[in-house]
């Protein structure tokens, strides 16, 4: 039997820690655009996860398949909807692991990490190690402003990244989906910003659609509700 895996984030980290330099500003990016290298710091005692874990993915397993349906990478990604810097508005915080190659043919990592339903709203980024020992290449979002990727030159293989926060000016949150890809792809059940709250029947909607997708590598959610760290 699979052991637990070891968490992501640490929520406590996030409550607890107070860093002494000045708030970093976030890095805006605008439909279109892209940013590439380090982006302003995240100031972990500054972001308030919803409360009751509203919001919050818990650690959740991903298996990126090829066309051959061969798993090509796998790994656990993390989603927590709050505030930050006492904001009205909605913040996304985001962080990944990609486990050790895996011993089938076309085996990598993961090289691009992308989120949706951005289009609507402003994206400011901010990012931080929270245990992560690589930050992205860049950053871009189409010219629609709906999706952001995450770009990794070289691709993510056996590590943890740098944790993203994306600011927003969402007063709400609805199902949203996070897509992790390289050689091959998964997808998985996350948070969006919304101007609405969603009702019952959308969130059953959405999930239901998740299970019936073929070949996206659907992760399963841990039981575990432990924090990431």
């Amino acid at each position: 039997m699979r052991k637990s895996p070891k968490p992501l984030l640490c929520l406590t980290a996030l409550l607890g820690l107070l860093w002494a330099p000045a708030l970093a500003p976030a890095d805006s990016l605008t439909p279109g655009s892209n940013i590439s290298g380090a982006l302003g710091t995240i100031d972990v005692g500054l972001f308030v996860p919803l409360a009751a874990g509203a919001g919050d993915t818990g650690s959740v397993t991903f298996a990126a398949k090829n066309a051959q349906n061969q798993t090509t990478a796998t790994g656990y990604v993390r989603e927590v909807v709050g505030h930050y810097n006492g904001s009205a508005s909605l913040s996304f915080l985001y962080q990944f692991m990609v486990d050790p190659p895996q011993t089938s043919s076309g085996s990598g990592g993961v090289a691009q990490f992308s989120v949706s339903n951005y289009g609507a709203f402003t994206t400011d980024i901010l990012q931080s190690p929270l245990g992560g020992t690589v930050q992205q290449s860049s950053v871009d979002r189409d010219p629609s402003g709906t999706v952001v990727d995450v770009n990794y030159i070289p691709e993510m293989v056996g590590i943890r990244a740098f944790a993203l926060l994306i600011n927003t000016n969402a007063p709400n949150f609805q199902p949203g989906s996070i897509a992790l890809q390289a050689s091959g792809n998964a997808l998985v059940a996350g948070f969006a910003p919304a101007a609405q709250t969603p009702e019952p029947a959308s969130l059953a909607i959405f999930s239901a659609s998740l299970l019936g997708l073929g070949g996206m590598g659907f992760l399963r959610r841990l039981r575990s509700r432990r924090v990431l760290a």
